[in-house]
Formats: structure tokens, C-alpha cells, sequence
């Protein structure tokens, strides 16, 4: 399991407008049950989330390497299967 710092992910949700919502525990295709962290809207508002996140992590090649978007409704989920929030860097 990953972990991605709450409060870091929580400012790129507001820095996106607050258009993008969090999915806490999504089970997304072949996961076989799994849950994961996910966000869900438009696809340019997930865009610029990622943007905002990208440039507040540094490096963040490991998220978007294990990324995946699909429909959801009428908007778009981008889920991260094996990752969860951490409440701090630990």
C-alpha cells in the first residue's frame, strides 16, 4: 500500500475549484472487490487537480503510473488503485 498526505491531496480538490470530489473507496474495474482513494468530475477538472498535485508532490511519477480514469455518470473518476490517505508524511 501507498500513501498520499491528506491534506496535500485535500488542497488540490480546493485549488481545483472544489468542482472535484473525493471518492474515498472506490472499487474500479478488475479490482475484484479492492477499494482505493479515488476523484471524481469533469474531465478538465480532474486535469487541473492532477495539474495542482503534480506540482505539489514534485515527484509524483509513482501516482500517475498507477492512475486510471473512467466514466462515471455524466463526469469522469480517476482512481489509484493501491493507494490510500495518510494523515501525515509518515
Amino acid at each position: 500500500m501507498q500513501y498520499i498526505n491528506r491534506l496535500l491531496f485535500e488542497e488540490a480538490i480546493e485549488e481545483s475549484g472544489e468542482k472535484v470530489k473525493l471518492h474515498g473507496h472506490y472499487s474500479g474495474r478488475a479490482m475484484f472487490g479492492e477499494r482505493c482513494l479515488a476523484v471524481y468530475g469533469s474531465i478538465t477538472n480532474l486535469l487541473a487537480f492532477h495539474l495542482y498535485l503534480g506540482a505539489s508532490l514534485g515527484d509524483w511519477r509513482d501516482l500517475a503510473e498507477d492512475v486510471r480514469i473512467d466514466q462515471f455518470g455524466t463526469d469522469y473518476i480517476a482512481y489509484y488503485p493501491g493507494w490510500e490517505l495518510a494523515e501525515d508524511d509518515d
